[in-house]
């Protein structure tokens, strides 16, 4: 979480989990992975399924990999820097041009913001044949507004993103691959039990960092029950 100051300067939650690691006092950070020797933390695996998604494009020949993304969040941070890892892992060029970042939590809209960095992509004339995203739902509107700008991505996936959902239309779906959603059940139990170890030590227990499994999604089945659309892989049900 990010918010500005009366200065205008930006403040993360570590600040609050710097004074409570301080002052001794048990807790975890869940579902971001802010790791710190000070603290806690239980997270999940960003680097290892974005660098299916990238490798993936590039086996089908898409070399040229932009972002769309935010740079306010933890999450944010997180996503963005699995990103540039990937594709310095992979090899592939990364161009400043190529990538858009949302900087500023106070109005930032997903529909608005995904609109205006495909926009801003194109403005830049930047070439590229694919397009990472923070999210589905920016992936989205964002593929829907370079193609209603004439971009042609040819056959194929095209769009990446974290969790996927099923958000969009079946053409989207065509040509989108993601993540598997957060696995929220197994980091809650693992914070319990990081968090009663912590309480039994009062706060001074050693400092656990970790990341739970996620894969890439691989090739959902769509389904429409009572009009709702359906994601079903091997292991996840996504309802939206």
């Amino acid at each position: 979480t990010a918010k500005r100051d009366a200065d205008g300067r930006m403040v993360t939650n570590k600040d609050f989990y710097r004074e409570l690691a301080l002052r001794d006092i048990p807790f975890v950070v869940f579902d971001r992975f802010v790791a710190s020797d000070e603290w806690n933390t239980v997270g999940y695996q960003v680097f290892e399924p974005t660098m299916q998604i990238i490798k993936r494009f590039a086996d089908s020949g898409r070399k040229k990999i932009a972002y769309i993304g935010i740079d306010f969040s933890f999450a944010g941070a997180d996503r963005y820097a699995a990103y540039r890892k990937a594709m310095e892992t992979m090899g592939l060029e990364l161009k400043d041009e190529m990538i858009v970042l949302a900087d500023n939590p106070d109005d930032f809209a997903p529909v608005s913001w995904g609109i205006k960095s495909a926009r801003e992509l194109i403005r830049r004339g930047v070439e590229f044949d694919a397009v990472m995203c923070f999210s589905p739902l920016i992936g989205y509107v964002a593929y829907k507004e370079l193609v209603k700008a004439g971009k042609d991505f040819g056959y194929g996936k095209c769009i990446g993103a974290f969790e996927w959902s099923a958000v969009g239309d079946q053409e989207f779906q065509s040509v989108f691959i993601g993540t598997e959603p957060r696995p929220m059940r197994k980091m809650g139990h693992r914070s319990a039990d990081i968090l009663f170890e912590e309480i039994e030590h009062h706060g001074k227990s050693q400092r656990i960092q970790e990341r739970l499994e996620v894969r890439m999604m691989s090739n959902p089945e769509m389904h429409l029950v009572d009009g709702i659309p359906l994601a079903v892989s091997k292991n996840n049900v996504v309802l939206t």
